[in-house]
């Protein structure tokens, strides 16, 4: 079975797989990053309000109180699409205030050293966590009281999509302006083998003398002189078997 593309045809078509191939690893890198840099900048956003947050807890006349600061919501409201919720717990793990059903998979002995980001489901929505401890040392209430909040994360998974689409948009177009170089480049490189072909075609069977036709020196071996008498002696033999056979057949008949 032979191919009856050409020889530009089958590059053409191996360098746009070889970049549709490339794009696609790049748009996939791009999603990748865009996704982590978005939940880098929420998750700094999340941990510093739930800080705020765990700042206004203090003890007065023996009871933990909360100041639920404006600021620390107004910094999570920057996400108009998202919602928020939160629990605050006194040191013997009892709900203060907040949403009672809202727990967390985290040890909360390890918020004691930094804050604590996990991901999770509430009321069937996926939502990024955080947790912070805030030391008490009042008689009246001493320990470690923690601060949840929580966010779902439909603001950051639209900053992904933004950041991925503008990426892969660049990309695509690179591509594209870089398939296009391809296929000039190919064609010109091609340029001499059209132009040996052109000539061979054009020559005389009989004519044995070195083509005139300026070729790279990959294709000088293909316009020697030992190549074009090895065609003609081909046809030649071939003309002469042809006519044999047509004799052949002729005393056949008588």
């Amino acid at each position: 079975m032979t191919l009856d593309r050409s020889l530009f045809a089958r590059l053409a078509v191996v360098m746009s797989v070889l970049l549709t191939a490339g794009a696609g690893i790049l748009v996939t890198a791009s999603w990748y990053s865009a996704r982590t840099a978005a939940d880098d900048a929420y998750d700094r956003v999340l941990v510093g309000a739930a800080l705020q947050i765990a700042d206004g807890l203090a003890v007065q006349e023996g009871a933990l109180i909360v100041d639920l600061r404006a600021s620390a919501f107004e910094m999570l409201g920057l996400a108009d699409r998202d919602r928020i919720f939160y629990r605050i717990l006194d040191p013997s793990g009892k709900t203060l205030t907040g949403h009672r059903d809202l727990e967390t998979d985290v040890d909360l002995a390890t918020v004691r050293r930094e804050p604590v980001l996990s991901s999770g489901l509430y009321k069937g929505e996926a939502v990024r966590i955080a947790v912070v401890g805030r030391a008490l040392s009042d008689p009246a209430a001493s320990g470690w009281a923690h601060v949840i909040l929580a966010q779902t994360v439909g603001a950051r998974r639209g900053l992904t999509h933004e950041l991925t689409l503008g990426a892969a948009t660049t990309i695509v177009i690179m591509c594209f302006l870089a398939l296009v170089v391809m296929i000039l480049s190919i064609r010109q490189a091609l340029r001499p083998v059209n132009q040996l072909g052109g000539a061979l075609r054009r020559r005389d069977p009989q004519d044995l003398t070195p083509l005139s036709v300026s070729v790279p020196r990959e294709l000088r071996p293909l316009s020697a002189p030992s190549i074009i008498s090895w065609v003609a002696s081909t046809n030649a033999s071939c003309c002469c078997s042809v006519s044999s056979r047509m004799r052949l057949t002729r005393y056949g008949h008588r």
